[in-house]
């Protein structure tokens, strides 16, 4: 993440402040050992000097498109520092400016970093920031819900019971999904071109707007859209997709996870089909109905353990990977760090499983669409049109004027009677009226 600085920071006080947000969040400290029968193994280990690096550079007496060219150079070669193995997971770059907000790039290695992760991230920064600042002697981070430690221990003691959910999932591609994102050699990386759109400011509130009023999920229907646009400008009427899910409140372990950095997501397969009409409301539809299959079935993990359904016979080399990271800027409002833009390096890692990866996330009160596509597949005329479409799939959806609505049997799996389920649905729909 690039970030503008409203004030210089000092440097030792910045460093302890990443200290402290490194000793209180476990994943952030993780480190991954791969085991001679082949096998990943993790551990968290005691805070070290590798685990949080903060590299200082002064670009003060330079000319403004010099500042910009060094700035761009750092961006590319920050990502190749991190290090599942020995460390850092995480990489701070501190540029003095001169003349112009200092700024602070922000990398992590998406192992350990989900999106609502950047949220959290970013708000202890600044707290333990101020308050060492201040010169508080003990410094108060809010506290997390649970701990990445305690999920990962009874993850592992569910994995291994009789719980009739075990035998729901099938559980596959550890190994292959730890090599692809620990491996920075994938042979995909070479054809891998990005790309980045984005609404104004105007049309994303827009877009919420009719969101909340329809009362449906922003994350699906960005996913519809896009589908929309990219089935339109390459001539296809369906679209083999997995859609990355934050799991953190889908959970059969009990634990609250609102508060915890560390990366919680479930990777769902689904077909999205078109009919040929490219229709946005009608692919929603569609992919809520796909979701319905996997949802009573799922299960805390990591994106090390895909929850896949007939795995073996759902393909994606033609397809896409989604994934919705959230708003970033929540976290950094009435804050003394503001966001410049997010660089996401990691498309490449995973891109061997789909011909484009896609993140879709709010930044500047903007929704964004960034990410990297296979040129051998999709060609360069295909991406050329897909802004356009992708503009008219939204304003589709705006003027779409069926309201979704709730209905008893989308909650089948919830563990209320029908008469107390009908109540609250009742109530939900009177509150947003009001």
């Amino acid at each position: 993440m690039h970030l503008l600085a409203s004030e210089t920071l000092d440097i030792d006080i910045l460093r302890d402040a990443l200290h402290l947000v490194a000793k209180h969040h476990a994943a952030l400290r993780l480190r991954f050992k791969l085991e001679s029968e082949g096998h990943w193994q993790l551990k968290v280990t005691d805070l070290t000097n590798d685990d949080v690096l903060l590299e200082r550079i002064d670009f003060t007496l330079m000319l403004s498109n010099q500042q910009e060219e060094k700035v761009k150079g750092i961006l590319e070669q920050i990502p190749l520092k991190l290090n599942v193995k020995n460390g850092p997971m995480l990489l701070f770059t501190y540029i003095r400016m001169g003349h112009a907000d200092d700024q602070l790039i922000i990398a992590a290695h998406e192992l350990v970093m989900d999106g609502s992760s950047w949220t959290i991230l970013l708000e202890d920064l600044q707290t333990a920031y101020r308050q060492l600042a201040n010169k508080e002697k003990n410094v108060k981070l809010p506290q997390t819900s649970s701990t990445y430690l305690i999920w990962s221990n009874q993850l592992e003691r569910f994995s291994g019971s009789t719980s009739p959910e075990m035998k729901k999932p099938l559980w596959l591609g550890i190994s292959n999904a730890m090599n692809a994102l620990v491996d920075k050699g994938s042979v995909a990386e070479h054809r891998m071109l990005n790309f980045q759109f984005s609404l104004s400011k105007e049309k994303t509130l827009r877009f919420y707007d009719e969101c909340s009023n329809k009362n449906v999920s922003v994350e699906d229907v960005l996913l519809a859209c896009f589908s929309s646009a990219l089935l339109q400008s390459i001539g296809r009427t369906d679209l083999p997709t997995l859609l990355e899910m934050d799991v953190r409140s889908d959970t059969h372990l009990n634990i609250d996870l609102y508060r915890v950095i560390g990366r919680y997501s479930a990777i769902v397969p689904l077909l999205i089909c078109s009919e040929g009409t490219f229709d946005v409301p009608l692919i929603y539809k569609k992919i809520k109905e796909a979701q319905k299959k996997f949802h009573s079935a799922s299960l805390d993990h990591s994106i090390l353990h895909n929850l896949v359904k007939d795995a073996q016979e759902f393909s994606v080399n033609d397809g896409m990977t989604f994934r919705y990271l959230g708003n970033f800027g929540e976290s950094l409002k009435n804050g003394f760090l503001q966001p410049l833009g997010l660089q996401l390096q990691s498309f490449t890692k995973t891109s061997l499983h789909s011909m484009i990866v896609v993140n879709s996330f709010i930044l500047n009160d903007q929704i964004y669409f960034q990410g990297a596509y296979d040129q051998k597949v999709i060609n360069l005329q295909a991406m050329d049109k897909l802004p356009k479409l992708l503009f008219d799939a939204t304003e589709r959806w705006s003027s779409w004027t069926e309201a979704a609505s709730n209905r008893i049997m989308d909650f089948s799996d919830a563990n209320l009677s029908e008469k107390s389920l009908a109540k609250i649905l009742t109530k939900l729909s009177t509150t947003r009226r009001n």
